[in-house]
């Protein structure tokens, strides 16, 4: 006799953990380096001016986050006297950017702009700098706009759209020289008015619609090392989560770094994640999974591949540090980057073949992202005392799909089983 039909009769719902970047926020740190030599502000970018500046990409569209459509490159770095930025913004072909506010402190961000937004060792400030293509500026702070700062802005229109530079002396942040080694909060936004309104940034809470909260900006960490340790990208390659990265700014023809990385049981991700220069924790009962360490010699701009060790199997809320320090154990990096190992449903449609004596299990694997890598679905028949009565693994093809038949006469009894479905990743 055929094993009976309440076999089927889940509509086998089957589960499996798999890598997913977490939609919880938890901010961006960055080291930023000391310049031998200021930039000029004119509103022109000029490559040698900024090649020595920590780079800032991987702008997101507010409350969708997903790479907007209009592109932003800026470069961050400082010296004794001023924190210099400079902004790319690029436009869709054949549009101008929006430029109506000739006016200082008049309502600049109702224009194509670039805002900044800084919190001096995150004491809580809201300082507020914005600027649109003319080289109109506005400046507030705590959202009162009749605070002024000394600072300067310049712009100009380019073929690809426009582009801006700034510098902003510490004194208007009460200091007479530049916090050596200090975490300032940071959030960098851009504004499209055309075609479509569009606000996009690096470091804030892309869950939340609002710029003036330093509780939600990035880590800016003033580096007088001049070396800077960027991430390039960041994927899941099997179980395991792969980054690309380079060494930027570094005075010497190589250099020696540290890379720290620590994998934490995530205790309440809704606590937000405090900072600090040296570490960085969650809670005192965050629980370590695994820690990695990895002593590199780079040469500057080299770009080079880690892989960390695997991640658990069982489905939860984790956070992976990024700790990267130089020689002299300064921060180079530290980036906290939030992780869900999540559940997602294999689709499968079992088909009796009465005639053969066998049921044919399909197994469709295509609803998996494609970082999982899937290569090899296995499949086990257990009983009620948790006994494996059949099992069997079958490659993935082309379509995504892997099949198995197994023959019932003589081998299974009518009765309950369950059928336990597991993917392979390539590693």
């Amino acid at each position: 006799m055929f094993v009976t039909k309440k076999l089927f009769a889940f509509g086998l719902m089957i589960v499996m953990s798999n890598l997913a970047f977490a939609d919880k926020y938890l901010a961006p740190i960055i080291s930023i380096p000391k310049l031998t030599k200021p930039p000029v502000i004119d509103g022109k970018i000029s490559k040698d001016e900024w090649k020595n500046a920590t780079v800032i990409d991987g702008f997101e569209v507010m409350d969708l986050k997903y790479a907007p459509k209009e592109k932003t490159r800026a470069w961050i770095g400082y010296d004794d006297k001023n924190l210099y930025i400079a902004a790319r913004c690029f436009m869709q072909k054949g549009i101008e950017p929006k430029s109506d506010i000739g006016k200082h402190d008049g309502p600049v961000y109702t224009d194509d702009c670039i805002e900044i937004f800084i919190d001096p060792n995150h004491s809580g400030q809201d300082y507020h700098f914005a600027g649109n293509s003319l080289g109109t500026k506005f400046d507030e702070l705590n959202m009162k706009s009749d605070w002024d700062a000394n600072w300067q802005y310049k712009a100009h229109r380019t073929k690809f759209g426009w582009e801006c530079e700034i510098s902003i002396p510490f004194s208007s942040f009460g200091i007479s020289k530049a916090p050596e080694n200090q975490a300032w909060g940071f959030l960098l936004g851009r504004t499209v008015q055309r075609p479509r309104q569009q606000f996009s940034q690096w470091a804030g809470n892309v869950a939340n619609a609002w710029w003036h909260n330093p509780k939600m900006f990035g880590t800016i960490i003033f580096n007088d090392y001049g070396a800077t340790f960027v991430i390039d990208k960041l994927k899941a390659r099997g179980r395991a989560i792969e980054f690309r990265a380079k060494l930027i700014g570094a005075k010497n023809k190589s250099e020696k770094v540290t890379v720290n990385i620590t994998l934490n049981k995530r205790t309440n991700p809704k606590q937000a994640v405090k900072q600090a220069v040296v570490m960085i924790f969650e809670s005192k009962k965050a629980r370590q999974i695994w820690q990695f360490q990895k002593e590199l010699t780079l040469k500057p701009k080299q770009t080079f591949y880690l892989p960390t060790p695997k991640l658990p199997e069982k489905a939860g809320k984790y956070l992976l540090i990024i700790d990267v320090r130089d020689s002299r154990g300064k921060p180079l990096l530290i980036q906290n980057i939030p992780i869900d190992v999540i559940l997602h449903i294999i689709k499968t449609n079992i088909r009796r073949i009465p005639s053969a004596g066998v049921a044919e299990i399909e197994i469709n694997v295509g609803d998996i992202p494609n970082s999982l890598r899937v290569k090899t679905v296995k499949c086990k028949l257990i009983d009620k005392k948790k006994k494996t009565i059949w099992k069997h693994q079958s490659p993935v093809d082309k379509k995504f799909k892997a099949h198995f038949k197994f023959i019932s006469y003589g081998k299974i009894t009518p009765g309950n089983y369950s059928l336990e479905i597991s993917a392979c990743d390539s590693s």
